[in-house]
């Protein structure tokens, strides 16, 4: 969901994308009548570039929005490859040309005309940042190293960060575009450094002591504005930075819901009155004054009709009214009113055949049958659902102590019983004692996505990183926690 330059609403989905004027819509869909219509319903990406355009993106193509027309019937000039568009620019010192990066490349249209570039390194959502000065660079942070484009030359180059000892710094974790200071600044688990034009290299600015609990993942994960840093620590807090002081705080937002501890947070916009939107798959949203340090949580409440209706925020748009949109998932568009901040339903209700606990969707990941019916795995957590009684319950033992996403669970030949999670997570429970050891998977990426065991009682470990391990069940000492993570070998 975003609003464009006009103040429309635009809003899509599996079902098309919609215009919306905060009383009336449009919606566009593929029709086979229509050569102007969009050519698929699911539409995977769309948002608003630096031009004003509107892109589109579904399965079958990317398109533009004509706004004479009303239609979608403008062909976007690049053939994309694999991946979305992540991070735009318009670079007024190149003809005005307009570049975005895929995970293959970063594009330069002009003219429509298109020209290709190879990053340096393989793109990965959860340790690449960009950013540009809209005249002639754009900056390129992966894993933690960091390279400049220049438009004059047309390839990118290394700059090697070195630290107040002349170490070379490595860890570093975003990059950033002043527009205040009108300048580049990289921010490392060590230091901020700030881009000397003449020298063409990052110098040592600020020592930072909080910054290695921060943990980057996607591109909506951090913000700059005016000198203030935003991002997110490992554990879900909210990590903000003074660029210009060095000054750090650490804020703890989720007070409201304090037995999830996912970091499933996202950053929205920062309003007119100063005030950033925070949104989350677990914890609703919240608001938080940039200047205060003041902030507020809003989760759904039982029986509260004022409230949001559900926990898992999927975006906020903020207006200049001092409303604000909310998308919720599976319960639709909510109008937030300014004053009173009470939630008004625009949409239909939930779809009633989805599973529902607490009036909140589970995200559903893995079934494992048990005596009585059946233990669900999900983003939430786990639930056991009773087939006499037909009903959903919070599971609380033997695995209520797992507070992160459960993405995989199985048992062994021995009937020992094992849980991977999101966060890369490994624990296994003995049948028999009920003793219990874990270990958190380090190598690459770290979601645990599959648990299998073969006939010989060998557990087979699948990794979001398409990592393989295996883990002979026979060899386990659950007397001793360390053993499991011994047995544990890497297949490729």
């Amino acid at each position: 969901m975003f609003k464009d330059t006009t103040g429309y609403l635009w809003i899509y989905s599996e079902l098309g994308i919609a215009r919306f004027d905060g009383y009336n819509s449009k919606l566009f869909r593929h029709n086979s009548n229509d050569a102007n219509s969009i050519l698929d319903n699911p539409v995977e990406e769309a948002f608003l570039l630096p031009d004003g355009n509107i892109y589109l993106e579904t399965l079958e193509e990317a398109r533009l929005y004509d706004p004479q027309k009303l239609a979608f019937n403008k062909s976007f000039a690049c053939k994309l490859g694999t991946g979305y568009i992540s991070y735009s620019y318009r670079l007024k010192k190149d003809n005005n040309a307009f570049f975005f990066f895929t995970e293959e490349k970063l594009v330069r249209v002009s003219n429509a005309e298109c020209d290709y570039f190879q990053l340096p390194e393989d793109w990965h959502f959860r340790n690449t940042t960009a950013a540009s000065d809209s005249l002639s660079n754009i900056m390129l942070n992966v894993s933690g190293r960091v390279y400049v484009f220049k438009s004059n030359v047309k390839r990118f180059a290394q700059i090697n960060l070195y630290d107040r000892f002349g170490k070379l710094d490595t860890s570093v974790f975003s990059v950033a575009y002043s527009s205040v200071a009108h300048n580049f600044i990289a921010i490392s688990k060590k230091h901020l450094y700030r881009y000397d034009k003449n020298t063409d290299e990052f110098l040592p600015g600020l020592d930072l002591h909080q910054a290695g609990t921060v943990q980057q993942r996607y591109e909506d994960d951090i913000l700059l504005h005016q000198n203030n840093y935003f991002a997110f620590t490992r554990d879900g807090k909210l990590y903000k930075l003074n660029i210009k002081t060095g000054v750090e705080k650490i804020v703890q937002l989720n007070k409201k819901i304090p037995e999830i501890e996912i970091d499933g947070l996202k950053m929205g916009l920062i309003d007119k009155n100063g005030i950033l939107w925070i949104y989350s798959s677990y914890m609703g949203f919240f608001r938080y004054d940039i200047l205060s340090d003041q902030f507020e949580q809003f989760v759904h409440e039982p029986g509260q009709e004022g409230s949001i209706p559900t926990n898992n925020i999927i975006t906020i748009v903020p207006d200049d009214e001092g409303m604000a949109w909310i998308g919720c998932g599976v319960k639709g568009l909510v109008k937030m009113e300014p004053v009173m901040k009470v939630m008004e339903h625009l949409s239909p209700g939930e779809n009633k055949k989805k599973i529902v606990y607490n009036n909140d969707v589970i995200n559903v990941r893995s079934f494992l049958e048990t005596e009585s019916g059946y233990l669900v795995g999900a983003i939430q957590g786990f639930f056991r659902y009773d087939v006499a009684k037909k009903e959903f319950f919070l599971e609380t033992t033997p695995y209520s102590h797992y507070k992160s996403s459960v993405s995989a669970m199985t048992r062994d030949k021995s009937a020992n019983f094992w849980c991977g999670t999101w966060q890369g997570l490994i624990g296994v429970v003995n049948s028999k004692s009920k003793k219990e050891i874990k270990f958190k998977i380090q190598i690459g990426a770290t979601e645990v996505r599959t648990l299998f065991c073969d006939s010989k009682n060998t557990m087979w470990i699948g990794t979001g990183a398409g990592k393989i391990y295996t883990v002979k069940v026979n060899e386990i000492d659950f007397q001793n926690p360390a053993s499991l993570r011994a047995c544990l070998n890497f297949i490729f």
